[in-house]
């Protein structure tokens, strides 16, 4: 009679969580972790060496969650392991949702790596509906990963044209109509040349919808906490709205975080607002107590100063200085894209810093 020892493994970056059990589900040993490299490797298969001499098993079954790629090197490690192929060796990477499935005919268990990895153990004891064992081919398996990558590729860049495609039916509407489309392919070198000849630089700045008015701002960016209030109780930590626009939403914080990683005195405002409260501090510096409205505020403030004189002064550094050591960006190609962010950098370092009677109210 068959006598295998099961193994479940609960894979992480770091560490892997083990349970070892026998056919009839009694472990035989403690559950244990090891790291996910080549040492904690070689621990776990020096003792299951030891578990297999000692409990008399005639085989090695091994089961673990398939989570990312983290199982992959394990597993492969295992597979030609010389120790343990001294025994029939069986290696199988479970589907997460198996597990998850299995776990909810159990009563009232808790989610931790050494309930979980008990899971795993116990599903492959369970033995049916698993996954066909890992075998991994030197030939096929390096051209797997290939062909997956080109077809993630591939998808990826068809859904990235048919975006850019709506966005440009806003601009030109009849310019990708097929019995009047000019050219043969719209992302090809004479299409795209058009396209950045003629795509207006000034359209990124209409802000002076807002009318320079904070709440409106931060209304439209969905800077809004929902309130929590019962009695005399009011919750410190509540939950975003999320009903402004999320791009926008995004786009501040974004340049909030690069400000302060370029200027002194975001950098120790950032550093009194973070260690103010022990949870979320990174996001609770760059939203809660407007810091996000106060600091894009003034941004826009000035925009509508400076903008003319900074879009004459990046057309003439994007157009005219070519003869500048040769390498202008109108004689490298630089993209459109390119030049909207150069005027944006531009823009955020011509913005004096707030009066301190500002910073103090922040």
């Amino acid at each position: 009679m068959s006598n295998p020892l099961l193994v479940g493994i609960d894979v992480h970056r770091t560490i892997n969580a083990v349970c070892v059990m026998d056919g009839q589900g009694q472990e035989v040993a403690p559950r244990f972790t090891v790291h996910n490299n080549r040492p904690g490797t070689h621990d776990f298969v020096h003792r299951m060496a030891q578990l297999m001499l000692d409990g008399g098993c005639d085989a090695l079954h091994i089961a673990a969650e398939a989570t990312g790629w983290y199982w992959f090197h394990l597993f492969l490690s295992l597979s030609q392991d010389p120790v343990l192929n001294q025994w029939p060796l069986v290696l199988y990477p479970v589907n997460p949702r198996l597990t998850a499935t299995f776990k909810k005919t159990s009563v009232d268990l808790d989610h931790t790596d050494l309930i979980d990895v008990f899971v795993v153990a116990d599903r492959l004891r369970l033995g049916r509906d698993l996954p066909a064992p890992f075998h991994y081919d030197d030939t096929y398996g390096p051209l797997r990963f290939l062909t997956r990558y080109r077809y993630h590729l591939v998808h990826t860049l068809a859904r990235e044209k048919a975006y850019c495609l709506a966005l440009l039916y806003l601009k030109a509407s009849e310019y990708t109509r097929q019995d009047l489309q000019p050219f043969s392919n719209v992302f090809g070198a004479a299409s795209r040349a058009v396209l950045k000849e003629f795509a207006p630089i000034e359209e990124i700045a209409g802000v002076p919808r807002f009318h320079f008015d904070q709440a409106k701002v931060a209304k439209f960016a969905g800077f809004k906490w929902r309130k929590h209030q019962s009695a005399n109780f009011q919750a410190e930590e509540t939950r975003l709205t999320r009903t402004g626009n999320r791009y926008l939403r995004y786009y501040f914080c974004e340049a909030a975080n690069a400000v302060r990683m370029r200027d002194a005195d975001y950098a120790a405002y950032y550093d009194r607002k973070y260690h103010k409260v022990r949870k979320h501090q990174h996001k609770r510096v760059f939203s809660i107590d407007d810091a996000v409205g106060i600091l894009f505020l003034e941004l826009i403030s000035q925009i509508r100063r400076v903008w003319r004189w900074l879009v004459n002064v990046s057309i003439a550094m994007i157009y005219v200085a070519p003869t500048v050591g040769q390498i202008g960006a109108r004689r490298m190609g630089m993209p459109m894209a390119f030049r909207l962010i150069f005027v944006t950098i531009a823009c955020i370092a011509l913005v004096p810093k707030p009066s301190a009677k500002t910073r103090q109210s922040m």
